[in-house]
């Protein structure tokens, strides 16, 4: 061994290697007589030569027919060791190898391909490019079969579940039809968005389309969020993250798990940081295009990020107005998670396990499914848009319901091949929860006043009477003459609304008096002589201070609720 190699303790790039031995598109050819067939390899440039006790070994990335092998290791004194290369090589280095021994170490390096070439890696899961696959934790999923790779992203081994796919099928939709206790369509939202992650990658590659939202689970301490993610979302085992990683760890994490769930979790505190870290989640999983980077090989290259996002959380955050119609939000509080389900799915991941594959399967086997895929949402988003009841959203709300409704559509097609049928007015419901979420998040001060007064009426926080019903001034509004007006006292029911505002993380946006305007210049503000002035009312001789407010605001504007 050279004196330099010695008294080296760093690795080092191999500077001296002939120049026809280097390049990334050398093939080399096993020897006839190794006992294998010719084996076309090409070696990487980069040869890093290592000093490790008394020995040297060098470093190198194999490609052979096309695929990439793990870094392979071999040290000096197994090749001089090796009979029939030992007259060859002695004990030199490789850092005094030539062109002819070179040659004979490239052949018995094919030996050592064959140890290694069931063996293959993957560090990433999704649809392998140009091929009609999908790398499944540590499968790779065919038209009808599976077969077994290691998988760096993936370190839990996969079963894939012999069971009847028709009991699987009957099993998974009955505990997906009741993961929450209250709501049986919340299971539908949580099955579709796990499929969207799946059809995600592909749909973005051949359509060049990709959702914009993310799932946020928001329940108290106890409220089984993790647990229920963990089970549900993560059926591979993958690496989560969670709000106490700073934004590149979370960044170089969601990179590395393309067409699957990243599970981030924890989210209690309402910091800058933490409100920034969620605002950098969503756009990384919603934005076709993004400035996201990552280090590859001493390059920095620019990536889409295909996968999808779970956020748990005991409260919701503080963003940006057009944040909140990229966030679909689903409260454990008012839906607790089903106990008995998320039992069998912590105990059930293999029959979980095999559910997805086969759904992964169907798709594979559909001819033109990216096709079929897009022309479905396209269809479902203007069917919602042109919906009259339903208009004046923020348009990512339409493609969060169309990118729902049509993996729900091939969630039943799936079910429909294995004799499930199933008839769930889920799509009805979904536009109702949409337009739910927006009027809560809408920064409209008319809308917000209505969504305040109206959650403060149902709570039973306000009182409100029938002005024919006047006992006595005790009150905080009262409607009159058939319902068609709304006396409401002055400032006192605007101070409680917006500190239900705040106590919802947001403030108000603007003053009593000039909420007062907005509802004059729109028609729903009744006035004297057309000015603002406080009306009073006499009755019983209880005098009552206030101003009248069209009964309709409440009833249509923004939404068909009934204060009755």
């Amino acid at each position: 061994m050279s004196d330099f190699l010695k008294n080296s303790n760093q690795p080092l790039i191999q500077d001296h290697i002939p120049p026809n031995l280097c390049g990334d598109n050398i093939d080399y050819n096993a020897s006839k007589d190794d006992g294998l067939s010719t084996i076309p390899i090409i070696i990487s440039e980069e040869r890093h030569l290592f000093r490790d006790n008394a020995n040297c070994y060098v470093r190198m990335t194999i490609k052979c027919h096309d695929e990439i092998y793990e870094s392979v290791s071999i040290d000096s004194s197994q090749i001089a060791n090796t009979g029939k290369l030992i007259n060859t090589f002695g004990m030199k280095p490789f850092a005094d190898f030539g062109k002819n021994e070179w040659d004979a170490f490239i052949a018995y390096l094919c030996t050592q391909l064959s140890k290694i070439r069931q063996t293959k890696i993957n560090e990433y899961i999704g649809w392998e490019k140009g091929s009609k696959s999908f790398v499944f934790g540590d499968n790779v999923i065919f038209q009808d079969h599976c077969e077994r790779i290691k998988n760096t992203v993936a370190p839990r081994h996969i079963v894939v579940s012999s069971a009847n796919e028709n009991r699987i099928c009957v099993r998974l939709h009955n505990h997906i039809a009741y993961l929450t206790a209250k709501n049986r369509y919340v299971g539908n939202i949580m099955i579709c968005y796990i499929l969207i992650a799946v059809i995600k990658q592909r749909i973005h590659e051949e359509k060049n389309i990709a959702p914009e939202f993310v799932l946020m689970l928001v329940g108290k301490t106890g409220s089984f969020k993790t647990s229920f993610a963990n089970a549900f979302f993560n059926p591979m085992g993958l690496v989560g993250c969670s709000f106490a990683d700073s934004e590149a760890a979370i960044r170089r994490t969601f990179q590395a798990t393309e067409s699957a769930v990243l599970l981030i979790d924890d989210f209690k505190c309402l910091t800058k940081e933490n409100n920034a870290k969620v605002e950098m989640i969503i756009r990384m999983s919603g934005d076709i295009e993004n400035a996201a980077r990552r280090v590859s090989n001493g390059k920095v290259d620019s990536i889409c990020v295909t996968s999808m996002a779970v956020i748990t959380g005991e409260v919701e955050p503080h963003l940006q107005n057009s944040s909140y119609a990229r966030i679909m939000f689903i409260d454990l509080n008012a839906n607790p998670i089903n106990k008995d389900c998320l039992d069998f799915f912590q105990r059930n991941q293999e029959i979980f396990n095999k559910f997805l594959i086969g759904f992964i399967q169907m798709i594979i086997n559909e001819e033109h499914f990216d096709d079929n895929f897009s022309a479905l949402f396209e269809s479902l988003r203007n069917s919602f848009r042109h919906d009259m009841k339903y208009t004046g959203m923020h348009a990512r709300y339409y493609d969060m319901y169309a990118w729902i409704i049509s993996a729900w559509r091939y969630y039943l097609k799936y079910l429909g091949q294995n004799d499930l049928h199933v008839e769930d007015d889920f799509e009805e419901f979904l536009k109702s929860y949409i337009f739910k979420q927006h009027s809560y998040f809408d920064d409209n001060p008319i809308k917000m006043f209505r969504a305040g007064y109206m959650e403060l009426k149902n709570r039973n926080m306000i009182t409100v009477i029938d002005y024919n019903h006047l006992a006595d001034a005790n009150f905080d509004a009262m409607f009159e003459e058939n319902g068609d007006k709304l006396f409401i006292k002055s400032n006192a029911l605007y101070q409680q609304i917006c500190q239900y505002w705040r106590d919802n993380g947001r403030d108000f946006p603007c003053s009593e008096r000039k909420l007062r305007q907005l509802l004059k210049d729109t028609g729903l503000l009744c006035s004297q002589d057309g000015k603002l002035t406080k009306e009073r009312k006499t009755k019983e001789n209880k005098s009552i201070s206030g101003y009248y407010i069209y009964y309709n605001l409440f009833k249509n504007y923004g939404g068909n609720n009934n204060v009755k």
